[in-house]
């Protein structure tokens, strides 16, 4: 797994605050889907959805943020909280299985990738996203979300979306994925295929990269990111986290964006109408 998911870039941002507050298991094992946000919880949350535009990358990588994809955001997350502190803050285990130790995310194994524990990804849909509890805290973040959240939200919705009215394809790509870590023939950047996926052409097209440059490119979304989030939805397809993440992300949506929703649900225009030709 070359990018951390969107649940750890994305919350490592929302979540910054808590970094630096005296949180241990004990507190938070209160922050249950079923239940109030613990007081010091919804307090890191809220200071951290302020201060995220704020922010400098810790990596050495080029800093395309807030228009990059998972990799970029995660470099500024980094600024707030490490990865161990994701665990401690829910009461419960980020992953079920794959590579990563409790310690250290393993973004290079070549035969394995982090399996997201669904009850950490139901558990941090409840706690990272204040505004839907009070209007006038969303009112006061709207434009940090327009500024720093939405371009990667909207790419993450419309890939979810495509894949999802192209379960051929995507069922396609899971079998080629899963069998290619099982031979050790996964390479480094295989994402780079999904470069074109929003283009309307692609799917039937995928393997004709001139004909696509030359009909649509990229369809409108910017490719780099595009073939990260694709790459990102196809695992957890595979590891059974799908609708949960596409949950938060659609409760984001609907708090934030819901002009944007609304337009992308109308049947006609949604841009995962196209369907696999074989």
């Amino acid at each position: 797994m070359k990018h951390p998911g969107m649940v750890i870039s994305f919350a490592a941002a929302v979540l910054a605050a808590a970094g630096s507050l005296s949180i241990n298991c004990s507190v938070t094992a209160g922050a249950r889907s079923d239940g109030p946000v613990p007081a010091v919880i919804d307090a890191a949350v809220r200071a951290a959805w302020r201060d995220i535009g704020g922010t400098r990358s810790r990596c050495e990588e080029y800093d395309y943020f807030p228009h990059g994809g998972m990799r970029n955001f995660y470099c500024h997350a980094m600024n707030f909280m490490d990865y161990r502190r994701f665990a401690e803050l829910v009461g419960t285990p980020v992953f079920s299985g794959g590579p990563h130790s409790e310690r250290e995310l393993k973004l290079d194994s070549p035969g394995s990738f982090g399996h997201y524990n669904r009850e950490f990804v139901v558990r941090l849909r409840h706690v990272m996203i204040p505004g839907e509890r009070d209007v006038g805290f969303r009112a006061a973040t709207q434009g940090i979300y327009d500024g720093y959240v939405r371009p990667l939200a909207r790419i993450f919705f419309v890939t979810y979306r495509k894949l999802r009215d192209n379960p051929l394809y995507l069922d396609r790509e899971k079998r080629d994925y899963l069998a290619k870590l099982k031979s050790g023939t996964l390479k480094p950047y295989h994402y780079e295929k999904y470069f074109y996926f929003m283009n309307p052409g692609f799917i039937g097209r995928g393997k004709n990269e001139s004909y696509l440059m030359e009909h649509g490119f990229d369809g409108g979304w910017d490719g780099n990111v595009v073939k990260t989030c694709v790459a990102f939805w196809i695992r957890r397809s595979i590891d059974g986290t799908a609708d949960e993440f596409y949950a938060g992300l659609e409760k984001l949506l609907k708090n934030y964006d819901g002009g944007f929703l609304a337009e992308s649900s109308i049947p006609e225009r949604d841009a995962g109408s196209e369907k696999i030709r074989d």
